[in-house]
């Protein structure tokens, strides 16, 4: 018998909430509910062959979409303490953390945003282009790589600066 698993995290694609969303401002959330309410001719057949749709809080959304259910599925419910968007990752690699990890309900510090901003505008010698390119414009050139891949199913090979080094 083969023992293995294949795990799909489809991260912010939430189907609830945690019983400690009150804390962090996430009551009611349903990310995946939400869109399907907008957009209600959404199409999702194999997230619900694989059983999405039998989670709690997801059944009104059944009819249209599930045939049969082709996988397991589950809900984890957190041992740790957080926000459940980053202590689960953290769980799910087998780490319980005691301490809630900061959030940013109001954005990030400004002088985190400032920095983050001059790095993305430094410049570097682009080993392909053999030009110097900013941080920004290399992450552009990244993203019309990644929409080639998606539209045309062109390879996507993300740039990486020790390539030319």
């Amino acid at each position: 018998m083969n023992k293995r698993v294949i795990l799909i995290v489809l991260d912010s694609l939430g189907v609830g909430y945690a019983e400690d969303a009150h804390l962090f401002g996430d009551e009611n959330s349903n990310t995946l509910g939400h869109i399907l309410e907008k957009c209600p001719d959404l199409k999702i057949p194999n997230l619900s062959k694989f059983g999405i749709l039998n989670l709690p809080g997801m059944s009104k959304y059944h009819s249209k979409n599930i045939e049969y259910i082709k996988g397991s599925y589950g809900r984890m419910k957190e041992i740790s303490v957080g926000k459940d968007t980053t202590t689960g990752h953290w769980e799910i690699a087998g780490l319980e953390t005691k301490e809630p990890f900061q959030t940013y309900p109001d954005g990030f510090p400004k002088e985190f945003i400032e920095a983050f901003e001059n790095r993305l505008e430094s410049v570097f010698l682009h080993p392909k282009l053999k030009r110097k390119v900013s941080y920004r414009t290399a992450l552009k050139l990244d993203c019309y790589k990644l929409i080639k891949n998606i539209l045309e199913g062109k390879e996507f090979v993300p740039f990486s600066l020790k390539e030319g080094m």
